[in-house]
């Protein structure tokens, strides 16, 4: 989970943990890449607006460190033009967002990863 606002991401790391998710947190695009350089996760959770870097710019990065990834885009508002360049169509989360709609994404995502993957390999 990346997100730079403290008190979304808490709510996010809280929501992602009672449906039984283990999630690592990062409060910036820095900390996320970081985080990558030790740890691959299934799925990463991106907020768009952030300062050091867009939810674009960290999913873009991201690949080019641990190749494809699942990723979903947290954003009231995103230059989709923009996102598309950096990022190709990750799954869009908008926000705000309940828990179910955060689940749903999360499971979805997940599920089509596991999809491409055992397509792949058949």
């Amino acid at each position: 989970m990346v997100e730079d606002d403290p008190d979304v991401r808490r709510v996010i790391v809280e929501c992602l943990s009672l449906i039984g998710y283990k999630v690592t947190e990062a409060a910036n695009g820095t900390e996320a890449l970081q985080s990558l350089a030790t740890v691959k996760p299934d799925l990463m959770v991106v907020d768009y607006a952030m300062p050091d870097m867009t939810g674009a710019e960290v999913i873009s990065e991201s690949r080019k460190m641990v190749g494809e990834i699942p990723v979903i885009l947290a954003t009231g508002y995103a230059d989709m033009a923009v996102v598309e360049r950096l990022a190709g169509k990750p799954k869009i989360l908008r926000k705000p967002f309940d828990i179910a709609a955060l689940g749903d994404a999360v499971s979805s995502a997940l599920d089509s990863a596991r999809d491409k993957a055992e397509a792949a390999s058949a």
